[in-house]
């Protein structure tokens, strides 16, 4: 399978091993999701349709499914929104939701304290009983961790 990407991807997640999606974050400040499909004619996997494109307005470091797991739909067949938390280079973090019927996608939460700086990685746990979210993020450019809670 060969796919010509129009960025530096920096992470590649299995959306969903059954419909065959694939979420490619890069450099250019764009999360994408292809659809995968079987060319019959020579049985090769192709990466054939662009199903959302998402600008974050910096590069896409790092991703981490709300909650977190490895497959999201196996999980929450379901489901159809999906909520990520994404370090987004010099722009900060950005919580997500996508919705995989319609693929429309917006902001849910965000944090600037350190935009600039650029945000390269995240953690998140979801707190049940006061529904929020403890975060742990680390900025590359200032050596900074910081652990903060947000509120949706």
């Amino acid at each position: 399978m060969y796919l010509l990407l129009k960025a530096i991807s920096t992470q590649i997640y299995t959306l969903n091993a059954k419909v065959m999606r694939f979420l490619f974050s890069s450099y250019d400040e764009k999360l994408r999701i292809y659809l995968r499909t079987i060319d019959d004619s020579d049985k090769r996997i192709v990466l054939s349709e662009l199903m959302m494109e998402m600008n974050l307005h910096g590069t896409v470091w790092r991703t981490i499914w709300i909650p977190p797991f490895s497959n999201v739909p196996a999980v929450e067949e379901d489901s159809n929104v999906y909520k990520m938390g994404i370090a987004a280079g010099t722009n900060g973090i950005h919580m997500i939701s996508f919705n995989r019927c319609s693929w429309t996608w917006d902001t849910t939460l965000c944090c600037l304290d350190h935009r600039g700086a650029l945000a390269y990685g995240i953690d998140m746990r979801v707190n049940e009983e006061d529904q929020t979210y403890d975060v742990a993020t680390c900025y590359f450019t200032s050596h900074t961790l910081h652990v903060f809670k947000m509120k949706p």
